[in-house]
């Protein structure tokens, strides 16, 4: 037990200090952003969270845990105390951090669908009396479960692509949080697709090498040499580069790269619900996604 507790110890300090992370930055409502423990309130805004809150819940449920939350606040009862505290500390902890993940999230939906049901029940009450009882009991449906429903038969099975009409819909997808709710979806098939095309012993340079080493070798390709977009490291190798772009995946380090890529027409292209999600560049040796390395290479 006392070397498990060094090491998580160890792994905390190396973690809070910026030394686990391969990326160091998020890319947020149009913005690229410092994400590490130790950038506090110069890293990824406070306000991510309850960013969160207002785009991915549909709004009636935003707009009923707002009215719980009020009514919570105003008569401080034991029970509405104990949701309070748990909002305080989760925002308290989370949103000081500069480190911000829309999973992280989840610690703190159950409150948030609690002050809604809440304030849902509050509002069936107020019916109950002066109209048939089978209303009331429509009204709970339709309240909170309905707008929820209705959200996640309209985008499945794509949930995490729902913007909330309050945050301007699905037009604004790409734009709040596209590393979180698009995360590698389209990946494992741009490598395939590289995978059944690309020439022996190509390069295959990407945000995320692991995976991308993992469904090279379930294609059956192994040879494929596997590096990071980034400045010395990617198609430097003189083989047939295949540059991956995500479009959540955009960070400080390779944001030069992304920016001079999309200047060309794209090798292929994976879509979601008929949004470019993944797209695939071929690159010839001795071209490079980092333009210095490019006039460098011309100049030699």
């Amino acid at each position: 037990m006392g070397v498990f507790d060094r090491r998580g110890w160890e792994y905390a300090r190396s973690y809070t200090t910026g030394q686990q992370t391969v990326h160091g930055s998020l890319f947020f409502m149009g913005r690229i952003y410092h994400n590490l423990v130790e950038f506090f309130l110069d890293g990824t805004p406070p306000w991510f969270y309850a960013v969160f809150a207002a785009v991915k819940l549909a709004p009636l449920t935003f707009l009923l845990a707002l009215g719980g939350l009020a009514v919570a606040i105003a008569q401080r009862r034991p029970a509405h105390k104990l949701v309070l505290s748990w909002l305080a500390v989760w925002f308290l902890v989370h949103s000081v951090s500069g480190s911000k993940w829309g999973r992280f999230f989840v610690s703190v939906l159950p409150a948030f669908l609690i002050l809604a049901g809440y304030a849902s029940a509050l509002l069936v009450e107020k019916l109950r009396s002066p109209v048939p009882r089978w209303a009331g009991a429509l009204a709970a449906v339709l309240l909170l479960p309905g707008g929820e429903a209705l959200a996640a038969l309209a985008h499945a099975p794509d949930y995490r692509l729902y913007i909330s009409p309050l945050g301007g819909g699905d037009a604004k997808v790409q734009y709040y949080f596209p590393h979180c709710d698009y995360f590698d979806a389209g990946f494992r098939e741009a490598v395939q697709y590289v995978a059944e095309r690309a020439e022996p012993e190509a390069e295959l340079s990407t945000e995320i090498d692991w995976p991308a080493h993992l469904y090279a070798d379930l294609d059956g390709r192994p040879d494929l040499l596997q590096t990071l977009v980034r400045p010395g490291q990617a198609c430097r190798s003189g083989r047939v580069c295949y540059v991956v772009v995500q479009v959540g995946r955009l960070y400080f380090l390779n944001e030069e790269a992304v920016a001079w890529l999309s200047r060309r027409t794209p090798w292929h292209v994976e879509s979601i619900r008929g949004r470019e999600v993944v797209k695939v560049y071929r690159l010839l040796p001795p071209e490079s996604p980092f333009p210095d390395e490019v006039e460098h290479a011309a100049q030699n």
